[in-house]
């Protein structure tokens, strides 16, 4: 996966919108999911719900 820039330093995995994801991975599909399965509880969470997407 090439990531399309840095995420901001101050992104917060327990809720994050579409947009910023999608500024992290840069994948529209990664990015809609992970946003509709938030919030996170923790980072660990967020990891965790990757691995299903």
């Amino acid at each position: 996966m090439t990531i399309a820039r840095p995420c901001r330093k101050d992104s917060t995995w327990i809720t994050m919108k579409e947009r910023d994801l999608l500024e992290c991975c840069g994948s529209i599909k990664f990015a809609t999911k992970m946003a509709s399965a938030s919030p996170f509880s923790s980072l660990q969470h967020a990891l965790d719900g990757t691995s299903d997407i």
